[in-house]
């Protein structure tokens, strides 16, 4: 049964993309997992990525509607219906060099906010049609689970619908980073946003248990206990800036160490009380350099950074920098497994 992992930050910029699909072929290629990546980002970036400009492009502008997307499943919520329109042709099996299957995105999931919105209100005092909605995508969830090794899903960087009800899906969470005094603050906000809500969710099940329908959660996909309340399994490092000294060698700027040295506190401080129990590692997964010229040549050739070759324009110093890389993502990918109780 598949492990559901969300990677998940309401700041931009933080590499989250780069991460999680890189993530997804060092499980998939290195460990051997059987793996779906799901895209709930609406700027469809991983979609891009893993599926390549030539499939997107046929997909969503030469024969729009030919290939499905996650904006089919969610169809009947546009139509204010409390359910998903599931079908196997959702996922996209075909071959990619990532070795995962993958629920292509759509720009416009992020029509689903306003009426995800509408149902969060009526959550709390144990709304049943508000919760089904609420867990559409733990609806979803439940017909792949059985198929899988991990599930890993792309969000968006905000701290709205489409995005609580995915991490009320999932039973683990990644918070890609960078490293500045932006992040700190973003930490803030994600505990108390999440520490919030989840409070209200946590009141209207209850609310619709004790109403009486004690058989309504398992006539229906609905979450009565959220895993992520300890599904915190660590953080990833972005790129940071750099400077030369007077040897011209490249090192950390003085304002970067001095956030380093703390982040793993401030992280700690914010985001602790939600930390996995089986934490096998530190809290920090992996620390991931400026990949410079390897993310465009990884982008054009729809590659991850592992298996990128001389085809793809890769030469001299670049195989080097491309082992240095993929040895780091598989590092990320093991203390992945590792921190959701598994072995490697």
């Amino acid at each position: 049964m598949a492990k559901v992992i969300s990677f998940f930050n309401n700041k931009g910029g933080v590499g989250k993309t780069t991460t999680s699909t890189n993530v997804a072929a060092g499980l998939s290629q290195k460990y051997k997992k059987k793996v779906l990546y799901i895209d709930l980002d609406p700027q469809c970036n991983s979609t891009l990525l893993i599926a390549g400009e030539e499939r997107v492009t046929d997909c969503y502008w030469l024969k729009p509607g030919q290939t499905k997307t996650i904006l089919d499943v969610v169809q009947p919520l546009l139509e204010d219906e409390p359910s998903i329109a599931y079908s196997a042709a959702i996922l996209n099996t075909e071959e990619n060099r990532f070795g995962v299957d993958i629920i292509m995105g759509h720009p416009k999931l992020s029509a689903i906010e306003d009426r995800l919105g509408e149902a969060w209100v009526k959550v709390t005092g144990g709304d049943i049609g508000g919760l089904r909605k609420t867990n559409w995508c733990n609806a979803l969830i439940e017909e792949v689970r059985d198929k899988y090794d991990f599930v890993l899903i792309d969000l968006g960087p905000s701290l709205g619908s489409l995005n609580r009800s995915a991490l009320i899906a999932s039973d683990f969470f990644v918070t890609p980073m960078s490293i500045d005094i932006f992040s700190i603050i973003g930490l803030r906000n994600i505990s108390d946003w999440l520490t919030d809500w989840i409070r209200r969710y946590d009141r209207g099940v209850n609310n619709l248990i004790e109403n009486g329908d004690k058989d309504v959660l398992t006539r229906h996909p609905i979450r009565k206990d959220l895993l992520i309340k300890n599904g915190c399994i660590g953080y990833t490092t972005q790129s940071y800036a750099t400077r030369k000294n007077v040897d011209g060698e490249r090192r950390p700027t003085q304002a970067f160490e001095n956030i380093l040295s703390r982040f793993d506190q401030e992280f700690s401080a914010n985001l602790g009380g939600f930390v996995a129990p089986a934490l096998n590692s530190k809290l920090v997964l992996g620390e991931i350099p400026n990949m410079f010229s390897l993310a465009p040549l990884a982008q054009r050739n729809s590659a991850p950074i592992r298996a990128l070759k001389a085809s793809d324009g890769i030469f001299g110093a670049h195989y080097s920098q491309a082992a240095l890389y993929s040895n780091i993502f598989d590092e990320v990918s093991k203390n992945v497994i590792l921190n959701t109780g598994g072995q490697v």
